[in-house]
């Protein structure tokens, strides 16, 4: 009987350790100190924390019509990636979903999606994009400073040298969404 409860404690020391080798893996890229000067180099490393921020985040259940469906990621206005958060996101799923990245050039185009990256040129239309939704679970993510007071949950965003990110922890709890507290503990700052 204590050869059982040894092995199990083995299997939960296995499944820990991976878990703290992911932390690191994610603290590595979302705190490394990559160069930004060139819009070239910043788009990469954003559709890379784009990417990391779904691993990081649980959608209610009723957010997918079933356990494999795709965990769609939707980028509204003109695309600042150009094919970055589709090499990011490539052969990766997150909880069995795989990531599927769709193009909205306007919100009349929007569909339901998990994530809705909000280009800047659409940042005039984001009051109807929070209309549209409704009460849907929706991870928002925008670039300008006003984002996360006009209720969008995360702003990623340019610092001197360094890619960062806000959190409105409020948001994502009206939007039905379980941050990581991992996660929250890497944001610049965290808004309620």
């Amino acid at each position: 009987m204590l050869g059982l409860f040894v092995n199990r404690g083995q299997g939960c020391m296995k499944r820990l350790r991976w878990r703290l080798i992911l932390l690191l893996v994610l603290a590595a890229v979302l705190c490394q100190d990559r160069p930004t000067a060139h819009a070239a180099d910043e788009y990469p490393v954003k559709a890379a924390f784009i990417s990391h921020f779904a691993e990081f985040v649980e959608w209610p259940s009723d957010a997918f019509s079933n356990p494999k469906a795709p965990l769609d990621i939707g980028i509204l206005g003109k695309d600042p990636f150009q094919g970055a958060l589709e090499k990011a996101v490539a052969g990766k799923a997150v909880n069995g979903h795989p990531l599927v990245v769709h193009h909205f050039s306007c919100v009349d185009d929007m569909e339901p999606c998990q994530i809705l990256f909000v280009a800047n040129d659409s940042q005039d239309d984001f009051a109807t994009v929070e209309q549209r939704m409704g009460k849907r679970s929706v991870l928002t993510i925008g670039e300008w400073e006003a984002f996360p007071s006009m209720g969008g949950v995360i702003r990623l965003f340019t610092d001197g040298n360094h890619i960062r990110f806000d959190i409105n922890r409020g948001a994502a709890e009206r939007a039905r969404l379980r941050i990581s507290a991992k996660l929250l503990k890497l944001a610049r700052a965290v808004l309620n």
